[in-house]
């Protein structure tokens, strides 16, 4: 109870440091748009971001599953949810302590984890060149009028 109190806390102290510097007049906007604001595409946001987090969990545990290691969805999932936010602290921290979240709770050896996240990274970079490959393939009379404009 004591360490959520803590975390809550420092969340708290947190929003309200980040708010202080503002004017009374930009808290009133700040408190309009909120108020204003269609929460319709802010819930269907928040769930098509839960499903992007689990698909990626459910893809790490496939990468996992070859070298005998068996998370469970939740772990996988909390691990990819610590390691972004190990990413606000230091960019690609977060690989790292995702690594270690699910070593800790699912008995799989770091480097082993640091294998597959290598390995999810490359066929990410894999995907992301052939869909630009595709696009300059399929765009290139655009892009061809854009250069030539400029």
């Amino acid at each position: 109870m004591l360490n959520w109190l803590l975390f809550a806390g420092t969340g708290v102290l947190l929003v309200w440091w980040s708010l202080s510097g503002f004017s009374a007049a930009d808290r009133n906007n700040i408190v309009q748009a909120l108020r204003n604001a269609n929460y319709f595409w802010v819930f269907l946001s928040i769930i098509f971001a839960i499903l992007s987090h689990l698909s990626r969990a459910a893809r790490w545990q496939m990468l996992l599953a070859p070298i005998g290691a068996r998370p469970s969805l939740p772990n996988a999932f909390m691990a990819v949810m610590v390691g972004y936010l190990g990413n606000l602290a230091l960019p690609r921290l977060g690989e790292f302590v995702r690594c270690a979240i699910i070593s800790r709770y699912s008995n799989v050896k770091p480097e082993r984890a640091i294998g597959t996240v290598l390995t999810e990274r490359a066929i990410d970079t894999l995907c992301l060149a052939v869909a630009t490959c595709i696009m300059l393939l399929t765009q290139f009379g655009v892009l061809s009028a854009y250069f030539n404009e400029k």
